[in-house]
């Protein structure tokens, strides 16, 4: 596609979204939205640029219908809206992932009966290690060579996640061909588990230390975009995504021969893993307006290879659109509260003025 019949078709498609009616529905995919992944990555940025304005502009557009179509009073119903659709998004991605798994299952031809017995292996493990995360873990360091602004983005992240500091490693990589094989990667979360074997059948939901592994790339970004790195990582973790891989990967070597590293070359895996990259990013996006204005200014300028692209950042400039508009409808609805009880002060002060006056001249 030459570059002019790009830009026509990307205008056309940000007055479509333009045009759409309000309230706004967060998740309901759009029939133009394939074409986001379609156009010249070579522009993205530029693609992104022209959402964000987009975005910008529905967002104000539905702060005036909100305020048009609610009194200051009742502009709490309107807040209860916006944040019931930011919630919109976990089920959606939730259902993907589920799809994605069952496609897996229906790749490999696994039996009921050991596909129910690999989710119930999920589960057991997922909540022993759910529960790891909440204490201090005597096998676990924090790095020195990892710098204190790091450090404490990313103990903030982690105790407001609910997840103990302590209970997991956090390091800087320093071993150079694992620093050369990884020239894109910032951050990641390794998480463990013992492997099946004919002596031990299930594996054991005793919690094994995750780890938080920093590349030193990361002095190279802004400290909005390491949030952004942070917030992914640490939410790969409250999922606990890598539980899920290594779980599936067990049970499909031990049980149909199928290696890790075969599995991990079909399309299938690369579908499972994009959504939980999706999810590592629009789930925290969700739960924080700061780390979804930190996402949004990320992906504004950078894809994430092979994974997100165009229509990610779509969901993401609209999920930091709506914490913006439920920010404005907070701002408004605060106020008009405290208009309205100094003016009911005011009005007592001088009823009571009144009161007293009255007393007196009696």
């Amino acid at each position: 596609m030459n570059n002019i019949g790009t830009k026509i078709i990307f205008q056309a498609l940000i007055w479509l979204l333009l045009m759409q009616p309000y309230p706004l529905n967060a998740v309901q995919p759009y029939w133009y939205q394939p074409y986001f992944n379609k156009l010249d990555l070579a522009r993205y940025t530029n693609h992104c640029s022209l959402i964000d304005t987009a975005q910008k502009i529905r967002g104000n557009a539905l702060i005036a219908y909100y305020r048009s179509t609610h009194k200051k009073a009742n502009l709490d119903k309107a807040i209860c809206v916006i944040k019931n659709k930011l919630q919109e998004f976990e089920p959606w991605l939730k259902a993907l992932e589920q799809d994605a798994l069952i496609t897996i299952k229906e790749k490999y031809h696994m039996s009921n009966n050991i596909w129910h017995k690999c989710l119930h292996e999920m589960e057991r493990v997922k909540n022993g290690y759910k529960q790891g995360l909440l204490h201090d873990h005597p096998d676990t360091i924090h790095d020195p060579n990892v710098a204190a602004d790091i450090l404490e983005i990313l103990t903030t992240l982690l105790t407001s996640n609910g997840i103990n500091p302590k209970s997991l490693t956090i390091k800087m990589v320093s071993d150079q061909n694992q620093i050369n094989e990884n020239p894109n990667t910032i951050a990641l979360v390794q998480s463990f588990i013992t492997p099946i074997t004919k002596q031990n059948p299930s594996i054991d939901s005793t919690y094994i230390p995750a780890s938080i592994e920093i590349f030193p790339h990361i002095n190279n970004h802004s400290s909005v975009e390491k949030i952004s790195f942070y917030a992914h990582e640490i939410e790969h973790l409250i999922q606990q995504h890598s539980l899920t891989i290594l779980i599936l990967e067990e049970y499909l070597n031990h049980y149909y021969g199928v290696t890790p590293e075969v599995f991990e070359q079909t399309a299938e895996y690369h579908q499972l893993s994009q959504i939980h990259e999706a999810q590592a990013e629009i789930f925290s996006a969700a739960k924080n307006p700061k780390i979804a204005y930190c996402m949004t200014a990320l992906r504004k300028k950078y894809h994430y290879p092979n994974h997100l692209y165009q229509e990610h950042f779509y969901h993401l400039s609209t999920i930091n659109m709506l914490w913006k508009v439920n920010a404005w409808l907070e701002f408004f609805h605060n106020n008009g509260l405290v208009k309205k009880r100094n003016e009911l002060f005011a009005k007592i002060k001088d009823y009571g003025n009144s009161l007293k006056a009255l007393f007196i001249k009696s």
